[in-house]
């Protein structure tokens, strides 16, 4: 492996050098509690004294200022950081969407602005099913903004073309409303709970969420996830998920950056 040779060549100090083996992937590591070898991505080891030509083990380590070997990893430890020293992206890979009732448009709602600013900065992704989509462009007229809000999302259609989603909305249609007869608002919920299932997608949703109306889809979450599939939450319960994902997100992070020299991206901590 030329490459090691002239990186150790070029390098001012050991530090160098060893910042420049993290760079190019290699993870520093102890063989048999004597022997300071590399491994690489594909989880191969190679003894450096086999790589550097005319360099014994001391010299080596005398260079790199390596005066206790067991502050190294082992090769075996070394072969896991690299299974995991992949960082993570900012995108922690949720999917939501976004029932009629929390259209923000006046931007009053506390927990839809974190939403929306994790959206804006791909920590997640924030859209709508097309039956609210329409609902919320067709609705009060007397919100500001409402139908301009609206536009800020992608709308998701969701088609029949599997075979036994009638059935599976009969399901929903009994669960929610005891009935497959249903008004054009109550179907529209079993629609919009449908578009989600078929997406992958977590539904925030106020549906239910107060005294007033209790029951609804909030009302039946529990039976929705082990018996549907279909995850429904408050915009509240949302920020909360998503905060703890950011924070394992972010410790992934510091992780591989501290175990491998790879630089620490900068939203971890920001976001």
């Amino acid at each position: 492996m030329a490459e090691i040779m002239e990186l150790w060549n070029c390098a001012n100090n050991g530090g160098d050098f060893g910042a420049d083996l993290y760079e190019r992937g290699y993870i520093l590591a102890i063989k048999d509690h004597r022997d300071i070898c590399i491994v690489d991505m594909a989880g191969d080891v190679y003894c450096l004294t086999d790589l550097i030509e005319g360099e014994t083990s001391s010299n080596i380590r005398t260079r790199m200022g390596i005066s206790n070997l067991s502050r190294l990893p082992t090769v075996d430890d070394a072969k896991w950081l690299q299974r995991g020293r992949e960082m993570p992206r900012r995108n922690i890979g949720l999917r939501f969407h976004l029932d009629t009732n929390r259209i923000n448009a006046r931007q009053n709602l506390p927990y839809m602005n974190h939403l929306e600013k994790w959206h804006a900065d791909d920590v997640i992704i924030l859209n709508m099913s097309e039956e609210a989509y329409d609902e919320a462009r067709s609705g009060n007229k007397n919100i500001k903004n409402r139908t301009e809000k609206t536009e800020e999302y992608i709308f998701i259609r969701a088609k029949d073309v599997f075979g036994g989603e009638e059935k599976f909305r009969d399901k929903l249609r009994i669960l929610l409303f005891k009935s497959t007869c249903l008004d054009e608002g109550q179907e529209r919920d079993v629609r919009i709970l449908f578009c989600s299932k078929m997406a992958g997608a977590i539904l925030i949703t106020n549906d239910g969420g107060s005294t007033r109306q209790p029951g609804g889809i909030l009302g039946h979450a529990k039976e929705l996830s082990s018996n549907h599939g279909i995850e429904v939450m408050t915009d509240e319960a949302a920020v909360q998920k998503v905060r703890h994902l950011i924070s394992l997100r972010d410790k992934k992070a510091r992780s591989v950056a501290r175990d491998t020299g790879l630089p620490l991206p900068s939203w971890v901590g920001s976001d």
